[in-house]
């Protein structure tokens, strides 16, 4: 086997259990490299006005850990724009140039190196040029366009954008040995030898425990295979680690970065020795040994070998098919609906309308690849300053059961805290650069990959889909202001906001407040219904064009609070012929909106906690009703809903009167507002409110469906306008001192249907896939003195051994069944203990049901208690259930169940399988075996409550006596029944449905029964 070089080595080696030091940043400086012949990158509703500069200076890649500084430009200012643009004020002048060099030297010396780089930049501009006539993926030439701005800030963000424009693997920075291993991949199958594969199964089990543990297994191990003439030796920690880094090809990069995370050094700060932020230094000061040592770093997982990784293993090249396979499907399915778009079925990122006309015109194949990219920032620790920040790469191309578990989400970076970056485009550079200079390989071809299907090597191109992010780090990446800025949609419509008088925070208030005379946001009432739809690329690329050639600081705030724009995204350096155009690869996040940012303001609404100004009054407020006592009664029963609620909902919301300040989590949020809302709500909100946010509940329901319709697209349109011009009409009335009621996220609202349309639907881009990352990553630190340092590694390794069980699915064994259970003849179901030991005979109300079925005896029968279903949940039954009487039982019997197209609520007695003997009587013939449950039906739903509900409240009665046999297809899913708290006209006795979102889908359902029989 030959040993493939995996990380970037400096100058120390590490000695064998030298474990901090498992990989070394290579401390360079990458240069712009105007000398390369570079594609050109523009597209048809791209950004032409962001091409490379033709002055970009070519500073010399640096290796030494202590890096040698390019003469620093001087940075614009306000007044003085760069030498290399400078513009003669007064065209009348008298003195001419001439003079002008002859007067002042050094004046004519540096016009006259002026004069070499624009010729040095035509001839690069020419020889790029001639690159794109011969290209066939780069058809769309792009305008040449000076990186350059009066602006700081924006002139901070085009100099990262200049360098990723002229970036490849050749001037990365990367080693050599590293360039060649991408671009010449290994060929043919992989292979393990017996011992290599069982020390790695030893480092699989051993994953996440101390170091110690597997030292003892190790020794263990050795005494019991070891003889006098023949030694058995289990690699030592470090080497079975250096095994896998090069089975694996995962390479990683360290930058230094400032030791208050304010910013890395890379791009044009490479060289820098001190913070430009804090004017902190780079390097500890008074090391023994004079050497320069980073003070703090970052790690970045580059994408390319990981990509590679995937598709050298047949299973893993053909689950990157489910792309290619999709379109097709989705283009016929087209077809058959031209003359009823409404039953177009979006299931899928590749089922929007910007995906496929992005598929069209690069004629993308089954051999590109399709990623996107999220970031967030989380706390590791809940009373300790921890600020973390992660990235990580969605690969599209998988099919979304396998897409977003564990081992198919790739990491990208991990920025230490404990403070949040202030320059983000640094942090993000180095993932960023890598993906430019990949996309632009072979003239835009891609990067070579070993296809073990075809077996043979494949170019593919890396497409940037979407780039997902909380607002915070959204509004780095995407360029746009924040969401209290004078055009603060995140989607960038043109509503402009409106400040409260005297303040600079502008709010999303689309009806005019009476007698508001506010001087330049007085304008008419905003008709929501014609707002839905987001402008088209070519209206950012003006808007982006007039930001960056702002002539000053004031111009610069007018332009900006005129376009909404504050700087150009980081992602414009990228090829931009090989990702959605900016800006519509940004989008929304339903996570953040629906399960976070609505719930935080509904509940304080209710509470009477918002601002309430002098001029208002609480009195007022007649949907203040969470308040004292009654405050304390709605926490008390929500906190009594948990055992209603089966185990694999997961995070089941507390009690809000005293958990909901203390991280309420997002999963609480959705099951608080959306499940147990429309129940729970309706005990203490007048009817008007209600109402309201049961259209609210209605259209989330709607949303978070990963199969949506046209027509539901439209219908849930609709009802957004209508929640969001009712919501304005009965809490905020126009009022002047109410405008803050008005949140970004209730203008939100009405983008959804057109982004799932444009993206596919929106369960298919949240955050939820980071948050479980951060979650299980987090999980795993075992250092807590140094735990950013920790979750680096860990987050290497866990990159490492994702890329082994794909490239060697021996390693990954599909999980074995328990014991007792039986995979039964319809797909997807499995029959679980615990089971009968002996047939027994059915009688009373169940056998009567049972015979009205099958109208013969029955022979033998098995009684089972529960199932497993298709999506993975596990249905268990009141047969299992009455048996648990040691601990509180969370209720997991009651299932969806869809019969002849209808649905039906109802709690399972028991599954059961029986062999049944013909009617005829003749002896020896047997139907094959049977799969049933039989069910305890729940009634229909009160149609009051569910039309006053908007079809968001399903109560109904479980009488005990409508029993019936259910073949185990027909149910759908597991759901929590609640008892409906009675309000005056109630029945008695009524329960309500509550599903699961599939937003917070995890890869395993966790198991809790351990009982195998009766």
């Amino acid at each position: 086997m030959t040993p493939i070089p995996q990380q970037i080595q400096g100058p120390h080696q590490p000695d064998e259990d030298d474990d901090d030091d498992m990989y070394v940043e290579p401390n360079y400086r990458p240069p712009s490299a105007m000398d390369q012949d570079i594609p050109g990158d523009g597209i048809a509703g791209g950004s032409p006005m962001l091409s490379p500069s033709p002055n970009a200076p070519s500073p010399e890649i640096v290796r030494s850990p202590s890096p040698h500084p390019a003469v620093p430009t001087p940075a614009p200012s306000a007044s003085t724009p760069p030498a290399a643009h400078r513009r003669r004020e007064d065209e009348d002048e008298e003195t001419s140039e001439a003079e002008e060099e002859e007067e002042d030297p050094q004046l004519g010396r540096q016009r006259t190196q002026d004069r070499q780089v624009d010729m040095d930049a035509l001839r690069a501009r020419e020889a790029a040029q001639a690159i794109r006539n011969q290209n066939p993926f780069n058809d769309v030439e792009e305008e040449p366009f000076e990186l350059a701005s009066n602006i700081e800030s924006i002139q901070e963000t085009l100099g990262y954008i200049d360098e990723l424009r002229n970036t490849s693997f050749d001037n990365s920075g990367l080693p050599q040995s590293i360039i060649e291993q991408i671009r010449q991949p290994l060929e043919g199958a992989p292979t393990l030898s017996e011992n290599e594969q069982f020390f790695i199964d030893l480092y699989f089990a051993t994953f996440g425990a101390p170091e110690s543990v597997y030292n003892k297994v190790r020794d263990a191990v050795s005494r019991r295979f070891s003889t006098e003439e023949a030694p058995f030796e289990v690699p030592s920690l470090y080497k079975i680690r250096k095994l896998v880094q090069q089975l694996t090809g995962i390479v990683v990069v360290q930058d230094d970065m400032c030791v208050d995370s304010c910013m890395a050094f890379t791009g044009k700060h490479a060289a820098k020795k001190e913070c430009t932020v804090c004017s902190k230094p780079r390097y500890l000061v008074g090391a023994r040994d004079g050497k320069e040592r980073p003070r703090k770093q970052m790690t970045t997982i580059l994408l390319a070998p990981q990509l590679q990784a995937v598709r050298r293993s047949p299973k893993g090249a053909s689950n990157m098919r489910y792309r290619q396979q999709k379109v097709h499907e989705f283009r016929q399915h087209q077809r058959e609906t031209t003359n009823n778009p409404g039953a177009t079925i979006y299931d899928d990122v590749f089922c929007g309308s910007d995906y496929l006309a992005l598929h069209d015109r690069l004629s993308l194949t089954e051999d590109d690849i399709v990623v996107g990219l999220s970031l967030d920032g989380a706390q590791l620790y809940q009373n300790v300053e921890s600020d973390t920040w992660i990235g990580i790469w969605i690969v599209y191309d998988y099919n979304p059961s396998i897409r977003y578990k564990r081992r198919h989400v790739l990491p990208a970076f991990v920025i230490p805290g404990p403070n949040k970056p202030k320059i983000l485009d640094s942090f993000t550079f180095r993932s960023l650069q890598h993906l430019s200079a990949a996309q632009r390989e072979e003239s835009g071809r891609g990067i070579k990959c070993w296809d073990a299907l075809k077996e043979a090597v494949i170019f593919a191109r890396i497409i940037l889909l979407l780039c997902i992010a909380d607002v915070m780090a959204l509004i780095a990446m995407d360029g746009r202001v924040g969401h209290h800025g004078a055009k603060g949609c995140r989607l960038g419509c043109k509503l402009k906001g409106r400040p409260k008088p005297g303040q600079g925070f502008y709010y999303a208030v689309h009806n005019k407040p009476d007698n508001y005379d506010q001087p330049g946001c007085d304008h008419p009432d905003t008709n929501v219904r014609t707002i839905t739809a987001i402008p088209p690329v070519s209206y950012y690329e003006e808007s982006l064009k007039a930001l960056v050639e702002s002539r000053n600081p004031t111009h610069y705030e007018d332009v900006r609070k005129e376009t909404g724009l504050c700087k150009p995204s980081i992602l414009s350096g990228l090829l931009q012929t090989h990702m959605l155009a900016i800006p519509r690869c940004f989008t929304v996040d339903l996570m953040h909106l629906f399960f976070i940012n609505l719930g935080q303001l509904f509940i304080p609404l209710w509470q009477g906690k918002l601002p309430c100004k002098a001029t208002d009054s609480k009195a007022s407020w007649t949907w203040a009703r969470l308040t004292g006592e009654q405050w304390k009664q709605h926490g008390a029963l929500v906190g009594e809903s948990h055992r209603y609620f089966p185990s694999m909902f997961h995070r089941t919301p507390r009690d809000p009167a005293k958990k909901i300040n203390t991280k309420y989590k997002a999963t609480e949020y959705y099951l608080y507002l959306y499940g147990l809302g429309p129940g729970f709500f309706r005990t203490f909100l007048p009817r008007i409110y209600w109402r309201n946010f049961c259209r609210l509940v209605a259209i989330t329901r709607l949303y978070i469906q990963r199969s949506i319709t046209g027509e539901q697209l439209r219908y849930g349109e609709t009802m957004a306008v209508q929640f969001v011009e009712e919501y304005e009409e009965i809490y905020y009335q126009r009022r002047v001192d109410r405008i803050h009621f008005c949140r970004p996220a209730i203008h939100t609202i009405i983008h959804v249907a057109r982004e799932a349309a444009r993206v596919g639907p929106g369960a298919y881009y949240t955050q939820f896939t980071m948050e479980r990352a951060i979650g299980y990553f987090g999980q795993e630190i075992r250092q807590p003195s140094n735990p950013f340092g920790n979750l680096a590694q860990i987050t290497v390794r866990a990159s490492q051994m994702s890329a082994l069980k794909v490239v060697f699915p021996s390693l990954d064994p599909p999980p074995s069944l328990p014991r007792t259970s039986f995979a039964t003849n319809t797909q997807g179901y499995t029959l679980l203990g615990p089971k009968s030991r002996f047939p027994e005979k059915i009688e009373g109300l169940e056998g009567h049901a049972i015979q009205l079925v099958y109208g013969a005896p029955v022979s033998k029968y098995i009684k089972w208690g529960r199932l497993r279903l298709p999506n993975g949940q596990i249905s268990r039954s009141r047969m299992r259930e009455d048996r648990q009487v040691a601990r509180e039982v969370r209720v997991a019997k009651n299932v969806k169940m869809l019969i002849d197209g209808e649905v039906g609520y109802g709690e399972v007695l028991f599954y059961f399988t029986h062999t049944l003997a013909q009617p005829t009587g003749e002896i020896g013939e047997i139907v094959p075996r049977d799969f049933k449950a039989l069910v305890s039906f729940y009634g229909r739903p009160n149609i009051d409550l569910y039309q006053d509900s908007f079809k968001t409240l399903w109560a109904c009665a479980l009488s005990g006596t409508d029993i019936r046999v259910v073949d185990i297809s027909c149910i759908a899913s597991v759901v929590s029944m609640q008892p409906l708290p009675r309000v005056e006209g109630d029945p008695e006795g009524l329960w309500f449905v509550v599903e699961k979102s599939g937003l917070d889908d995890k890869d395993t359902t966790p198991e809790e029964d351990n009982e195998d029989t009766l």
